[in-house]
């Protein structure tokens, strides 16, 4: 696949088949690693520096932001390539010879045809976008660059449409809340704009950039004492941001706030311009 995203892969918060399949099969590598480190040694090395090399980017040790990176499989990929390699070197004799020889040409033939199928789906970006959104209509991201593709051709409720979707599919990504509130706002869509804000809010404190959304959001529908509320919440949460600082000015300046309140909060936007 070009790409993978929740719910592609979906995000599971409990034991599940598939998490006791994948502890079994890891073990049982291991273990045969460990049994055959006398009669193929290579094999047992490639097994044990491949868990070594995965095991930053694998989320068991601790997090590592990525769900899953195709690239990283390069790692993991290295213990078949060894053990092609070593079936070649020390072949088994007679008809076990031939059965090896055939399933790994079968497996060879496969691969081949599989990777001149995908070949004319790297045309364009357009093409890639579209066969993945086809291919996997519940990877959300896929939703939202849909939606791109969409907001470049001037349809902009397509685009909305596509990114509330993608929301929908995976709600714990309060970015998409930065897309669907401009998309909103801009389509004068004022109920949707204030839920996906104030979504973004609740999802995104830790990230000034969405609290800004959020105080914006509250600004442009004329709920003035929220937008305080929201551009006081950021400063606190965040007080050497300058995006915090500075949606706390604008709100004040919308607001025609007393001169005295505009000067304090010039002055901190000062302060974090100097340090």
């Amino acid at each position: 696949a070009t790409d993978y995203n929740p719910q592609m892969i979906p995000r599971r918060t409990v034991w599940s088949f598939m998490a006791t399949f994948g502890l079994i099969h890891t073990v049982t590598v291991v273990w045969l690693a460990w049994l055959l480190r006398k009669r193929a040694l290579a094999i047992t090395v490639a097994v044990f520096a491949s868990v070594i090399a995965y095991s930053p980017a694998s989320n068991l040790i601790f997090s590592s932001g990525v769900v899953l990176a195709e690239r990283n499989l390069y790692l993991a990929v290295w213990v078949p390539a060894v053990v092609v390699g070593w079936a070649i070197c020390y072949p088994p004799r007679g008809r076990q010879r031939l059965l090896a020889a055939v399933g790994l040409g079968v497996l060879t033939l496969v691969f081949a045809v599989r990777t001149v199928e995908r070949v004319p789906e790297w045309q364009s970006t357009e093409r890639i976008l579209i066969d993945a959104f086809a291919e996997n209509p519940e990877n959300y991201r896929g939703h939202l660059r849909i939606g791109s593709l969409l907001f470049t051709a001037e349809d902009y409720t397509g685009s909305l449409a596509q990114a509330l979707v993608a929301g929908e599919i995976f709600p714990d990504d309060p970015f998409v809340t930065l897309v669907t509130t401009r998309l909103a706002l801009d389509l004068g869509y004022i109920d949707v704009a204030v839920r996906e804000a104030e979504r973004g809010f609740l999802g995104g404190r830790d990230y000034p950039k969405l609290i800004r959304s959020a105080v914006r959001a509250r600004l442009a529908t004329g709920r003035l004492e929220a937008a305080v509320d929201g551009a006081r919440t950021g400063v606190d949460l965040h007080p050497s941001s300058p995006m915090a600082s500075e949606s706390y000015t604008e709100v004040l300046t919308a607001m025609s706030a007393a001169p005295w309140r505009l000067s304090f909060a010039q002055a901190h936007d000062d302060w974090i311009d100097r340090k």
